[in-house]
């Protein structure tokens, strides 16, 4: 059991030898060190399986860890902790200092850190579920089908944590279904996520376009706020940057060892100045009207319908709250057909300003064409 990075493990049983009808799988492993003498340990799952593992006697617990979770690895982003008696098995702790004879029992711990389950947060069920799910339904790879509202990136990590996660800086909005960020280094809302899993049912290899859907807004003047769309690491790169403009105000989000974009604009500010960073961005634009901040809208936000192309071109459409339109393109490879890019909130300066981005849920369109 895990609270907080404490850990407790189950008294195990005095005896090395497993409950009644409990299967045993036996393994054996090379000593570590050639001349070494082996020791060879029993390790159970909690109330499962007795795994045999060998390791040589110069061995740490972490050497006898990582030869248990190669045959039994833990579901990310959970890992696994060796307990023998009362007491919890430092993975630098020498496995000659361990009771040969007891029994070591192998806990999956559930990981609670939020900047560890930022980094596993693709790996949540419910995203594979959703790709599963609209690809079963999608009967015409032709037409254009949409993911989403995705889960909010709390629900995400609350569900990987087992419980309530708090990350600084980012909370739910009173207004149902929207979140509030203000932290000086963004915030990821949706994680790069592979569409594999969609592919394998519509039978297709990769798409040709996805068009990311988020409202945004905030009272917050003179600072530029939106998102930033980072590509997977996964990217297969077929479009080279060379000879892409490469713009910067203030570089706050992007820097030109990271394939992303910056798209930020001024509530409030005459002409919204948009501008788009990073890559093949550009610099302010006036978007023809003047963006109303969250109070002056009425709490609504703005939408941003951002299309991004295999072939590297993608499309801004920025909808005001009052219904006004704006359109601009830029190049950039952030998609590659088959790994989405991810998505973060974005606030310059957040830290020092007491007005967050307010960002909606967001969906994603699918065109195969």
């Amino acid at each position: 059991q895990a609270s907080r990075g404490l850990y407790t493990c189950p008294a195990p049983p005095r005896s090395p030898l497993a409950p009644a009808g409990c299967p045993r799988i036996h393994f054996k492993f090379r000593a570590m060190a050639e001349g070494a003498e082996n020791i060879t340990f029993s390790v159970y799952k909690a109330g499962g399986a007795e795994m045999k593992v060998t390791v040589a006697s110069s061995a740490s617990v972490l050497d006898l860890r990582e030869l248990y979770e190669a045959e039994n690895p833990p579901p990310p982003p959970n890992f696994l902790k060796m307990c023998q008696g009362p007491n919890v098995l430092l993975d630098e702790m020498p496995v000659a200092r361990l009771e040969r004879d007891e029994p070591i029992f192998a806990v999956v711990v559930r990981e609670t850190r939020p900047e560890i389950l930022m980094q596993a947060a693709g790996t949540y069920y419910g995203f594979e579920e959703m790709l599963n799910e609209a690809g079963k339904g999608c009967s015409d790879a032709t037409a254009a089908l949409t993911l989403g509202p995705m889960p909010s990136i709390l629900q995400v990590l609350e569900e990987l944590a087992g419980e309530p996660t708090e990350v600084e800086r980012l909370k739910a909005s009173s207004k149902e279904g929207l979140l509030e960020f203000s932290g000086p280094d963004g915030c990821m809302l949706v994680p790069s996520l592979s569409l594999a899993p969609l592919l394998k049912h519509v039978g297709e290899k990769s798409v040709k376009s996805l068009t990311i859907k988020v409202g945004v807004n905030s009272n917050a003047f003179n600072q530029g706020l939106g998102v930033i769309l980072a590509a997977s690491p996964l990217l297969d790169p077929t479009v080279a940057e060379e000879g892409l403009p490469w713009y910067v105000y203030n570089s706050y989000g992007v820097s030109r060892d990271k394939r992303s974009n910056a798209i930020k604009f001024h509530p409030s500010m005459r002409g919204g100045q948009l501008r788009i960073e990073g890559r093949g961005g550009f610099d302010y634009s006036d978007t023809g009207f003047t963006p109303l901040n969250w109070s002056e809208s009425g709490e609504k936000l703005h939408m941003f319908e951002i299309t991004v192309g295999a072939d590297g071109e993608n499309r801004l459409r920025m909808t005001g709250t009052e219904g006004q339109e704006w359109t601009k393109d830029w190049k950039h490879q952030l998609f590659d057909g088959r790994n989405a890019p991810s998505v973060h909130a974005w606030l310059d300066m957040g830290s020092r300003s007491n007005q967050p981005v307010i960002t909606s849920p967001i969906s994603v369109d699918v065109h195969f064409e």
